[in-house]
């Protein structure tokens, strides 16, 4: 899939740009889909509870080294190749990945069928996904996180635009807020305290940050990049390990169900706030002081969210043993 996108790039040109973008969005969507999804039930049905917070911590520093050094690999390579150069390196590093995927444990959602277990046909439908106890608080945290990841993503690029158009500078700031992340690895392994205590940290950093860009001043705008990448590695970590967490003792289809959901949830709230942004001109006004205030609104529901939900399931898993003991006893 990734390759026949970055073969459309290079050979497929329409005068109707629209039309290219959405038959490029196609292909890339799906992409990103399937590698997500698989990449995340891997991870459910192999990880372990003490393994969740180590792995999403190592993949979010990686990842923003990542986003520091490819752009200058690419670079270098279209100065040197043009374009067409750059597609054939990503080209080079897919077949590399589809190498790698021959020699990765295999999966399966393979599972013994229990009486009264949800019907084949059901069994990757909402309530499979949102039934266990303590779902409803992990899907508000969903749509709150799926809110605030977008406006994430969509302006923190902004604010670094809106600081410098020099190339350089653009590059030495990636590499500040790519310390920074690292600077949050370092505090997170060397203080020990409470999971959900970094969490509210990150979340607080993550607001404040947000709410500086009100200032509109340039060092403003790198302040806030500065604590929203910081507080973007507590809540990458933080986050995704409870969720992981809270689906560690259901079925392979009761992960994949609720994976799959997972991902259609943040998918639907990502595209709502896209649709809030289409009205604005810039990044002032009203409409973007009240986009950013919702934005900190969810931002701080989210912690609450995430403590309700593990408390009522850790209360649904102790009920569930409590009553093994009793089931075995009478069917003996």
């Amino acid at each position: 899939m990734r390759s026949r996108c970055f073969t459309y790039l290079v050979s497929v040109q329409f005068d109707n740009r629209m039309l290219w973008t959405i038959l490029l969005g196609i292909p890339v969507g799906a992409m990103f889909g399937l590698s997500g999804a698989a990449q995340n039930l891997s991870i459910a049905l192999k990880g372990k509870g003490s393994e969740f917070a180590p792995y999403f911590a190592s993949f979010m520093v990686i990842t923003q080294i990542l986003s520091m050094v490819v752009p200058f690999v690419s670079a270098k390579v279209i100065e040197g190749f043009g374009y067409a150069g750059s597609f054939g390196m990503m080209l080079v590093f897919v077949a590399l990945m589809l190498v790698f995927s021959f020699f990765m444990p295999r999966i399966t959602l393979a599972e013994t069928r229990q009486p009264g277990s949800v019907a084949s046909g059901n069994r990757y439908g909402f309530r499979s996904a949102f039934g266990r106890p303590g779902s409803k608080w992990i899907l508000l945290s969903l749509l709150a996180a799926g809110v605030f990841l977008q406006f994430q993503n969509l302006f923190t690029l902004l604010f670094t635009f809106s600081v410098t158009q020099d190339k350089l500078l653009i590059a030495l700031l990636n590499m500040l807020y790519t310390c920074c992340s690292l600077l949050g690895l370092w505090m997170y392994r060397k203080i020990k305290i409470d999971e959900m205590r970094w969490l509210w940290i990150g979340m607080t950093l993550m607001a404040v940050g947000f709410l500086i860009v009100l200032f509109r001043d340039p060092a403003a705008l790198i302040l806030s990049n500065v604590m929203t990448s910081i507080g973007m590695f507590y809540f990458t970590t933080v986050w995704n390990a409870q969720q992981f967490r809270f689906i560690q003792h259901a079925g392979p289809s009761q992960q994949a169900s609720f994976l799959i959901w997972r991902e259609c949830t943040l998918v639907v709230t990502r595209c709502v706030l896209l649709g809030l942004t289409l009205p604005l001109k810039d990044m002032g006004g009203t409409g973007f002081a009240l986009l950013i205030g919702v934005t900190v609104v969810c931002l701080l529901s989210i912690p609450a969210f995430q403590q309700r939900a593990l408390r009522e399931a850790a209360v649904g898993v102790a009920e569930g043993s409590a009553t093994e003991p009793n089931t075995h006893a009478k069917s003996g």
